[in-house]
């Protein structure tokens, strides 16, 4: 993950830390095969999933030298051809991407992407509409999520959510990844909570619950936040960034982006042609 001041107009913005991650990967045709980095960690707490409807979930690679690639963030797929994952995880191409099982090492399915996008009103530097979307080569070999269908509104009730993710589950630990997927209830709770808080803006952003043992941390980034139960999981919103403590792993709060938000939602069906929109090409889109 990396932190750094950005200038925009000639006003210094303050860093805003993510849960991205950079861990060199060996890269298969058919698996998803990781050798760990020190310093990079992922679902803090949670435990090993094992429900197949989270076979969804989806891992973001960076393709390097031979025949490796670094991981990037995660996401999921919520169309047969399409990933939904946080906008700034799609700052670097080319891309890879890995749907279908719940194991690191075996089983599923690599995809290049055809289209890449971000949403038209993403800033990179409050991270604010940090959503973005990846069209794939072919379809995902599992059943894609879908969307919630509530509206984001003020007074947001709590609601319990799940996120799911790999990664290391110790924050002191460089060594150690496991193989199956982890999963990690949570909730989200009052925007109280998050209010000063790495740029969050009530009705755009989801704040989650987060403490040290049970929390998000680097490479948590695009992941999906399911509400309800399985295998009529509801995705809320993507993991977006920390609370702003300048640790690699939320002390307090985590912020995600909301996808129920009416001009997110409205987005996400015109670039993927759900509900009879007509998609609009025309938002930060990279064709592959």
């Amino acid at each position: 993950m990396k932190r750094e001041d950005r200038t925009r107009r000639g006003m210094k913005i303050k860093p805003v830390t993510a849960f991205t991650d950079l861990t060199v990967t060996v890269l298969l045709s058919v698996a998803l095969t990781a050798s760990p980095s020190e310093g990079a960690s992922k679902i803090i707490g949670g435990s090993e999933a094992s429900d197949e409807t989270l076979k969804a979930a989806a891992a973001i690679f960076i393709p390097m030298e031979g025949g490796h690639s670094a991981f990037q963030c995660s996401g999921a797929a919520i169309r047969k051809r399409w990933v939904l994952t946080a906008a700034h995880c799609l700052r670097s191409t080319p891309l890879v991407i890995g749907v279908g099982s719940l194991s690191r090492s075996r089983g599923g399915r690599m995809f290049t992407p055809k289209k890449i996008l971000q949403h038209p009103r993403y800033d990179a530097g409050t991270l604010l509409y940090d959503v973005g979307l990846i069209e794939l080569d072919a379809d995902s070999p599992v059943p894609p999520l879908r969307e919630s269908e509530n509206i984001a509104t003020e007074n947001m009730p709590v609601l319990p959510v799940l996120v799911p993710g790999w990664g290391l589950t110790r924050t002191n630990d460089g060594l150690t990844y496991p193989d199956t997927l982890r999963a990690l209830r949570t909730r989200v709770t009052g925007p109280e909570a998050c209010e000063g808080k790495s740029d969050f803006a009530e009705k755009i952003d989801l704040c989650l619950d987060a403490h040290q043992d049970t929390t998000l941390c680097r490479g948590d980034s695009g992941g999906p936040i399911l509400s309800g139960t399985s295998p009529d999981y509801r995705v809320e919103g993507v993991v977006s960034r920390s609370d702003g403590s300048g640790e690699p792993c939320a002390k307090e709060v985590a912020i995600a982006t909301s996808i129920t938000h009416r001009e997110i939602s409205k987005w996400i069906k015109e670039q993927t042609g759900a509900g009879g929109a007509t998609r609009n090409p025309n938002h930060f889109q990279r064709d592959h």
